[in-house]
């Protein structure tokens, strides 16, 4: 009897060792900030366990196995994080704070009104060689070209003063330079600056690993649907530009644990008239993209997205104008007909795009991403023909 209780005793007091959890623990936060990083997304590679940071930054992953990894930290706005690790049975190792870093160059309120902070008119075609917004919403490590691009803005600064043409710009690994006008259009993107705002960017020739890049430079934009954080973001402004108010919503599931990712996000700008008289705003946007991870080395991505836009725009004048309307906003573009205000000059314009893309990863450092993708470039304006006379 007394030989019974003392296995019995001996049982209970070993179970709890088996009971034990391995695995890994921590807290993300901003590398400049300090603050907490949540919805991240933090994975084991080797074995394809993954959680998500809570509010306050922190996870812990308990069912792993014992031995060597790579955890792996992805989080929306920041360079992707990876720490080896060396797992021991019955221990969760606590790694204290990640510290990543941010992949853009502006403060959170800067990039989120980056896409109203600029006149729309020089971000159309008539924007001639105005260099690559990615001087602002790129990341790099380059002092003097964070410091220069951000206080001169992208109108107003260009790398070494070359032509934008110069600056290669790349969605998911494939070059989007216009192959007529040689350079990349960022108005096609419809103003949805948070659909677009994970780009990775380097200097003049600098290595890249999704391009050869160029002089200017080079700049690739990520919308892999399993690299958003999982949530959703909406705002409503109002400005007095050239459109005066934005609504714009976003949705992201997150990678799930069958495989799947999808991002949705949607923007409407509309003026009736913009503070020049005779302009008018109207443009919609939308974006979409779906991911499928089959393994940790297998993924298949598709993303989509068009903005059609129509605007009303105004044109200089002679000074003589100015003096006698007594108004420095003049615009000889538009008058009464029948009754109503017209407008003689109104840009349309549509740029319908599909990107697919195939990752593979065959073995550890190596990946190849294999990419197609579609575009319709559509542009046109109207103008008066002065009834085939020379315009006054």
């Amino acid at each position: 009897m007394r030989l019974k209780l003392f296995l019995l005793l001996l049982m209970a007091a070993t179970l709890p060792s088996f009971a034990q959890s391995t695995g890994v623990a921590g807290t993300v936060v901003d590398n400049n900030t300090g603050a907490p990083v949540a919805g991240a997304n933090v994975m084991l590679d080797k074995q394809g366990i993954y959680v998500t940071t809570g509010p306050s930054g922190d996870f812990s992953i308990s069912n792993a196995k014992p031995g060597e990894d790579l955890l792996v930290i992805v989080a929306y706005g920041y360079n992707d994080l990876t720490v080896d690790i060396d797992m021991t049975r019955g221990k969760i190792i606590d790694l204290g704070d990640l510290k990543m870093l941010s992949s853009n160059l502006n403060n959170v309120f800067y990039e989120d009104q980056n896409d109203m902070f600029f006149d729309q008119a020089l971000l159309e075609d008539e924007e001639g060689s105005a260099q690559s917004i990615a001087a602002l919403t790129g990341a790099s490590d380059d002092v003097y070209y964070n410091a220069a691009s951000y206080n001169f803005q992208p109108m107003r600064f260009r790398v070494r003063g070359y032509d934008s043409k110069f600056t290669e710009t790349y969605v998911n690994g494939i070059n989007f330079n216009d192959l007529a006008r040689g350079r990349f259009n960022y108005s096609t993107l419809g103003g949805m600056s948070r659909a677009f705002r994970d780009k990775t960017t380097s200097l003049g020739l600098g290595a890249a690993n999704f391009g050869f890049g160029n002089i200017g430079g080079a700049t690739d934009i990520n919308t892999r649907a399993a690299h958003y954080a999982p949530g959703f973001n909406g705002s409503v402004a109002y400005t007095n530009s050239n459109y005066m108010l934005r609504a714009m919503a976003m949705y992201s599931t997150g990678l799930n644990k069958n495989g799947w990712a999808f991002t949705i996000s949607a923007i409407e700008r509309y003026a009736k008239e913009g503070v020049i008289e005779g302009t008018f705003y109207n443009s919609f946007g939308l974006f979409a993209s779906l991911e499928k991870v089959f393994n940790e080395k297998h993924s298949l991505n598709l993303t989509v997205w068009g903005a059609p836009t129509q605007r009303a725009t105004n044109s200089a004048t002679y000074e003589e104008a100015y003096s006698l309307t007594d108004n420095n906003l003049y615009n000889p573009n538009w008058g009464w007909q029948d009754g109503k205000k017209r407008s003689a000059k109104i840009v349309e314009t549509f740029d319908p795009t599909a990107v697919l893309n195939w990752i593979w990863k065959p073995d550890k450092g190596t990946t190849l991403n294999t990419g197609a993708a579609f575009r319709a470039v559509n542009y046109s304006t109207s103008a008066l023909n002065w009834y085939n006379a020379a315009d006054p």
